[in-house]
């Protein structure tokens, strides 16, 4: 690890920047972080970096750049693409794959900045782009510049021993949806909008609340789905696009209070780190509000599985079937979210008990954002219950 001339002054310290370079005395990879959580940071202006090689000095970018709060990256330096040098890239490596004997790297463009591959001359034999522009840089390496973020190859490199390699440039958004799987021996790019399982020939996406699905590949893949659940679109860029449909199933949800809350005791003080401590059974119990949460067994059995989302104000929840906890949740102010399918051999009559325990305005907790606590310094409310069906469609890939 190498350490930067200038470090920040301790944890408080919000205006310097924080970055360093591990390597190998050779090679290596810059990191950076302009981002502290619940904290605005300060953007950092006329940004160069030196990086001192055992042989070289690297300075990156070509020219000074603005790094915005909130911005985190790691850049490449002196990194090997077969037998070509990638002295640096303004933009972060992801993955790479094998698509008919040529390699495809992938990377990630940093927001608010040019990016920048620089290549050493002596290392490759041809640079080429579409996209971008191809120049020579003040130091006579070859720099490709100019290029935004798309599904298509950004640009094309030959090295000296005739091996072909190419970039693919993605931006963040993109980059947050993309998958890297290797079926049969072949690797396989798969953008997917829906939660993505892999499975042993292929893969699941899952999606709670709609029927649709959208999911392209790079390679092309043949693949075998039920009848009717898929259909091949257009390419976008290098990526063949699929749209994928199951038939629409609701289910309905009835939730009835059953029981107001009480006053809930002063949380106590104690244990090891000397923290809230979780109120015992019987103060839980005298304080809690009830409320019956009813559906239909017979309607969850007919979908591949179903969410109970549960929005409530409280310290914490517990759900019961009859007397058995099923599940519990300490309140954070997100969807308490709980999978009924798993639940299904317990869930008696699709009948079930909430309790929620109040949250006084005094409790030492944390919390991103907090509710709006009433008259009597507390909150205890059940604010919305439905049921999201999860819809789930297997992509089973041929070799």
């Amino acid at each position: 690890m190498r350490q930067p001339t200038v470090i920040p002054n301790g944890s408080t310290d919000l205006s310097s920047l924080r970055w360093s370079v591990r390597s190998n005395g050779e090679s290596g990879y810059l990191f950076v972080n302009n981002y502290v959580r619940q904290y605005t940071m300060a953007a950092q202006t006329d940004i160069q970096f030196a990086v001192n090689f055992s042989s070289s000095t690297v300075t990156v970018p070509s020219a000074p750049i603005t790094i915005l709060s909130g911005s985190y990256f790691v850049w490449p330096l002196n990194l090997s693409l077969g037998s070509a040098n990638l002295v640096y890239a303004t933009a972060q490596l992801m993955t790479s794959l094998n698509v008919s004997g040529q390699t495809v790297y992938i990377f990630i463009a940093t927001d608010g900045v040019p990016v920048e591959f620089v290549f050493d001359p002596d290392t490759v034999s041809n640079v080429s782009s579409i996209y971008g522009t191809v120049s020579t840089d003040a130091a006579g390496r070859t720099l490709v510049s100019s290029i935004t973020p798309s599904l298509d190859f950004a640009l094309h490199v030959t090295d000296k021993g005739n091996n072909n390699s190419s970039i693919i440039l993605l931006n963040q958004t993109l980059a947050d949806n993309l998958w890297r799987i290797t079926i049969g021996g072949q690797d396989i790019l798969i953008f997917a909008d829906q939660a993505f399982g892999l499975i042993s020939d292929g893969f699941q996406l899952t999606s709670p609340g709609s029927p649709n699905f959208n999911f392209a590949t790079f390679p092309a893949i043949k693949f075998s789905a039920p009848p009717g659940s898929v259909s091949e679109g257009s390419l976008n860029g290098l990526f063949t696009v699929f749209t994928g449909h199951q038939q629409s199933k609701r289910l309905s949800v009835t939730t009835t209070p059953l029981q107001a809350p009480r006053i809930a005791p002063v949380i106590q003080i104690g244990g090891e780190a000397g923290g809230a401590l979780e109120p015992n059974d019987t103060v839980i119990q005298a304080a809690q509000g009830l409320w019956t949460i009813q559906f239909s067994r017979s309607e969850l059995a007919e979908v591949d599985d179903a969410w109970l989302m549960i929005n409530y104000e409280g310290d914490l929840a517990r759900l019961y079937s009859g007397n058995l906890l099923l599940d519990d949740h300490f309140y954070d102010g997100e969807t308490w979210v709980v999978g009924l399918r798993r639940l299904a051999n317990q869930i008696q009559n699709g009948t079930l008990t909430l309790a929620v325990m109040p949250l006084r305005s005094d409790a030492p907790v944390y919390l991103q954002t907090k509710p709006m606590f009433g008259s009597n310094g507390q909150v205890c409310a059940v604010t919305n219950v439905t049921i999201s069906t999860v819809y789930s469609l297997e992509i089973k890939i041929a070799s």
